[in-house]
């Protein structure tokens, strides 16, 4: 009878630090993917409305070395075609600037996390599926030293609602400053 008790005490032991495991590796990725505070405002915002929440940053690596980082939350099991998928789908995660001489968008990617390989489900071969909070980051290229206003899209179909979601943004600069507003 010890033994049984001392047994079940044991597995409950593991499944609770198991648990708590799982639960600080999620908080540890959240952490590195966004703000936890931007990820608390973000689901404020977004309260009953769209099962996502993005957000924009300008990241300054090196001198006059800047990126464009974009940030998904999802929820309610949401998710989207992440940019790394081979096939060309129409609603497959994109971010782009209005033609310019001013500015450019690298066309490179960094994506944190790596999405999942998936099978399409209407056979057009393995996609790969963005289904965590993620980051995407662009470098930006200016190639000018005076003041800009430049429009940009991110594009992508939102899954299970399978609408195409169209978010508008502009980087300006201004005095050297380099900002990025959502529209």
């Amino acid at each position: 009878m010890k033994n049984i008790t001392l047994a079940l005490i044991v597995i409950t032991a593991l499944i609770s630090c198991g648990n708590t495991s799982n639960e600080l590796h999620k908080e540890q990725v959240t952490k590195e993917v966004s703000n936890p505070a931007t990820v608390s405002e973000a689901k404020l915002a977004n309260k009953n409305k769209d099962p996502y929440s993005i957000t924009f940053n300008i990241e300054k690596n090196k001198k006059d070395e800047y990126s464009l980082v974009v940030n998904m939350m999802l929820f309610d099991e949401a998710y989207f075609l992440a940019p790394s998928s081979d096939i060309m789908f129409r609603g497959r995660f994109d971010i782009s600037l209005t033609d310019s001489e001013s500015i450019q968008l690298d066309s490179n990617y960094f994506e944190y996390p790596f999405p999942a390989l998936e099978s399409d489900p209407f056979g057009n071969g393995p996609i790969m599926v963005q289904r965590a909070n993620s980051t995407y980051k662009k470098k930006i290229i200016i190639n000018t030293a005076e003041d800009f206003e430049i429009s940009g899209l991110v594009v992508f179909t939102i899954e299970p609602k399978c609408t195409l979601e169209k978010i508008a943004y502009t980087i300006s600069s201004k005095s050297g400053e380099l900002t990025v507003t959502k529209n």
